[in-house]
C-alpha cells in the first residue's frame, strides 16, 4: 500500500500535472494529431483610451509619525497613576506620581549639612580676620625691632669711632689712659645692644613668616569649606530635583498608546526597562513604513502616491504620498531593503498604529490615454500553422516565433516562458547555476501559492510574485550576471517597438508594428502605429479551436 502510495505521489501526479499543462498549451492535440476543427478562432479586444498605472506592491505597517517614551528621571515607588490608554494629555500635564517620603527626606539632610557648610565658612573666614591682626602686629613688631636695630647700630658706630679716637690721643700722651678704658665699655655696651637688636628682629620677622603661614592655611581651609558648602548647595539642588521629578508629566501633546506601570510598581530612573508610558503626538497624521526591495528601490521617489488597504477595512482603499526614502540598507538573510515612509491623512481616527498594510507604489501613470491589452503583446501565431498578412501588403507572409516556446494563449506569458525566458538565456547561465537555478524556481512554488492565497489580485500579485522570482535568480548569479539582468529588467521599463496582430478579411492574423510605452500587466500605453480606438487586436486562441 505504501509503495503504490509513493507511486501516485511521484509518478502520476507529474504527469497528470504536465498533461494538462500541454492540454493548455495546446500542445497534447498537436502531439497526438487530434483535430477537432479546421478554422482556428482568435479571441480578440478592442484598443480603448483610459488610464494605466505601473506599481510596486509591498506590505507595511501603521505607524504614528512621531511617539515619545517616557521613562523616569528619578528611581522609585509608583504612588499614583493619573491616565490610561487612548487618553488625550496635554505638556506638563501630571500623569503618574511617585513616593516622595525618601526624597523629602534626603531634602531634609541636604539643608542640615548646607546650613553646616556655611558655619565652617564663617567660623573660617573669622579665624582668617584674627589671623590677619595677629600679622599686622608682628608686622608692627618687626618695624620696632628694625627701628632698634637701626639705633643700635648707630650708637655702636659713634661708640666705636670715640674708642678708635681714645686709643690714638693715648698713644699721643693727650688722654688718660681711664678715658680709653671709659670709651672701650661704651663701645661693648653698644655691641651688646646691636646683638640684642639683631635676636629681636629675628624673632619679629620668623613670627610675621609664622602669621603669614598660618593666613595662607587658613585661606585653604576657607576654599575648602567653600567647596564643601558649594557641594552641599549642590546636593540640596539635586535633592530638589528628584523631589520634582517624582510627579512625572507629559513631554507633549498627544494621545496615551501604552501604559507600562501600576501604582506599586518601582521603577529606576534612566533605564530603559522601567519605560511608564508611549505617547503618540498626533493621530490624524500617520505614516506608512515599508521595506523596499533593493531591485525595486531605484524606482521609488518623494511624491509618488500609494495606496493601500488594510484589513480591518477590506472595502476601503486609503492614499498616502512617499515622503522619505532612506539611505540606511537592511540586510535579512542577505536580502537588502531600504525603509520608505509615506504620509497619511488619518483625520477620521479610522487607521491605528500597527495596523498592516498591503501597498501598492504608483510609480509610473498615464491618464486617458490609448491602451492595448498586455495578452496581446504577448500574442504570436504558429509558424507552421498560421499564415500572416504584412501590413501594407496584399501577401500574406509567416510570423516570425521561437521554435522553442509553444503558442500564447490568451492572458498567457509572464511565467518562466516569454520575454522571461529570454532574459535568462541570455544571461549565459553555466550548467551548475542551470540546475540551482531550476532547484530554486521549485523551492519558492509553496511562497508563490501563499502569495496568491493572500488576497493579491492582478498587477500586484504579479510584481510580489515578479519580485520572489528575481530575488531567487540573482541569488546564483555572479556580480557581472547580475548588472546584466539589472539592465535587461531596466530595459524592459522604457519605450520600445512591439507587433500587434489583427484579423484580415480572411480571418488569419495581420501584424502591425507599434510603439508602446508603459506597460503593465494588464495593459500597454499605445505611442504610435496605424491602429487607434476601437480597432480590434488578438490577445489569443480559443481554447477548442484548431491550432
Amino acid at each position: 500500500m505504501k509503495k503504490l502510495f509513493l507511486f501516485l505521489i511521484f509518478i502520476v501526479a507529474p504527469l497528470a500535472g504536465g498533461g494538462y499543462w500541454a492540454w493548455e498549451q495546446g500542445l497534447l492535440d498537436d502531439y497526438l494529431g487530434n483535430k477537432t476543427s479546421t478554422s482556428t478562432t482568435y479571441r480578440t479586444a478592442p484598443i480603448d483610451r483610459g488610464d494605466l498605472s505601473k506599481m510596486i506592491a509591498v506590505t507595511g505597517a501603521i505607524n504614528p509619525v512621531s511617539t515619545v517614551t517616557v521613562i523616569p528621571q528619578v528611581s522609585g515607588e509608583v504612588a499614583e497613576v493619573f491616565v490610561d490608554f487612548n487618553q488625550r494629555v496635554e505638556p506638563k500635564q501630571p500623569i503618574a506620581q511617585l513616593r516622595q517620603d525618601e526624597f523629602r527626606l534626603r531634602i531634609q539632610q541636604a539643608r542640615y549639612q548646607t546650613k553646616a557648610s556655611a558655619s565652617d565658612v564663617a567660623a573660617r573666614r573669622a579665624a582668617v580676620s584674627s589671623a590677619h591682626s595677629d600679622l599686622r602686629n608682628a608686622e608692627a613688631s618687626l618695624a620696632g625691632a628694625n627701628h632698634t636695630r637701626a639705633n643700635a647700630k648707630r650708637r655702636w658706630s659713634v661708640a666705636e669711632t670715640t674708642y678708635k679716637r681714645a686709643t690714638q690721643l693715648l698713644k699721643a700722651g693727650v688722654l688718660a689712659q681711664a678715658e680709653v678704658d671709659k670709651a672701650k665699655a661704651a663701645l661693648d655696651d653698644a655691641d651688646a645692644e646691636v646683638k640684642a637688636a639683631e635676636v629681636k628682629h629675628r624673632v619679629a620677622s620668623t613670627t610675621v613668616e609664622a602669621k603669614s603661614a598660618r593666613i595662607d592655611q587658613l585661606n585653604e581651609e576657607v576654599s575648602a569649606s567653600l567647596s564643601r558648602e558649594q557641594l552641599s548647595k549642590a546636593q540640596l539642588a539635586e535633592q530638589e530635583y528628584n523631589l520634582a521629578h517624582t510627579e512625572i508629566t507629559a513631554p507633549i501633546q498627544g494621545v496615551i498608546l501604552n501604559r507600562m506601570i501600576y501604582k506599586g510598581d518601582v521603577v529606576s530612573g534612566g533605564q530603559k526597562a522601567s519605560e511608564m508610558f508611549l505617547i503618540a503626538e498626533n493621530l490624524s497624521s500617520m505614516q506608512l513604513e515599508m521595506d523596499i526591495d533593493e531591485s525595486d528601490i531605484g524606482r521609488i521617489t518623494t511624491g509618488q502616491r500609494v495606496r493601500f488597504t488594510v484589513d480591518a477595512y477590506p472595502g476601503r482603499s486609503f492614499q498616502g504620498e512617499i515622503t522619505q526614502k532612506r539611505l540606511n540598507p537592511e540586510v535579512v538573510q542577505s536580502v537588502v531593503t531600504y525603509k520608505v515612509i509615506a504620509k497619511v491623512d488619518n483625520s477620521d481616527q479610522t487607521l491605528l498604529p500597527g495596523m498592516t498594510a498591503s501597498a501598492e507604489i504608483i510609480t509610473d501613470s498615464r491618464s486617458a490615454v490609448l491602451r492595448v491589452s498586455a495578452s496581446a503583446l504577448k500574442f504570436k501565431p504558429k509558424q507552421e500553422k498560421s499564415k500572416t498578412t504584412a501590413e501594407g501588403s496584399s501577401n500574406s507572409t509567416p510570423a516570425k516565433t521561437s521554435g522553442s516556446q509553444p503558442p500564447s494563449r490568451g492572458g498567457g506569458g509572464g511565467g518562466r516562458g516569454g520575454a522571461f525566458g529570454q532574459m535568462i538565456q541570455e544571461l549565459n547561465l553555466d550548467s551548475s547555476q542551470r540546475s540551482q537555478l531550476r532547484a530554486a524556481m521549485r523551492g519558492i512554488n509553496p511562497e508563490i501559492q501563499e502569495l496568491k492565497k493572500s488576497g493579491l489580485e492582478g498587477e500586484s500579485l504579479e510584481r510580489a510574485i515578479s519580485k520572489l522570482r528575481n530575488r531567487t535568480i540573482m541569488s546564483i548569479l555572479t556580480p557581472e550576471q547580475v548588472a546584466l539582468f539589472q539592465k535587461q529588467r531596466s530595459e524592459k521599463e522604457v519605450e520600445r517597438q512591439a507587433t500587434l496582430w489583427t484579423l484580415d478579411p480572411a480571418g488569419g492574423p495581420k501584424s502591425h508594428t507599434v510603439r508602446v510605452g508603459l506597460t503593465t500587466s494588464k495593459w500597454a500605453e499605445l505611442i504610435s502605429g496605424p491602429l487607434g480606438e476601437g480597432d480590434a487586436v488578438i490577445i489569443g486562441i480559443a481554447r477548442g479551436s484548431a491550432k
